[in-house]
């Protein structure tokens, strides 16, 4: 059986994580349908490479060792 200070800690708790969350979320979405292309950072496969030619290609990606 909880008490009350822990029912009360258990529920609040619970709100910020959701808050947490929806900023999370929102913040990401707003950053994916943004159209501001200087926040843009994708880079192509080619230009990976270029940029550290030290990396492996494995069967789960390029891993970069540094």
């Amino acid at each position: 059986m909880l008490t009350w200070e822990q029912v009360k800690l258990y529920y609040n708790q619970g709100w910020e994580t959701k808050r947490t969350e929806a900023t999370v979320y929102w913040g990401i979405l707003g950053e994916a349908l943004s159209s501001d292309d200087k926040n843009k950072k994708t880079i192509s496969i080619e230009d990976f490479r270029k940029q550290y030619p030290d990396g492996k290609q494995t069967e789960n990606g390029y891993t970069v060792t540094r």
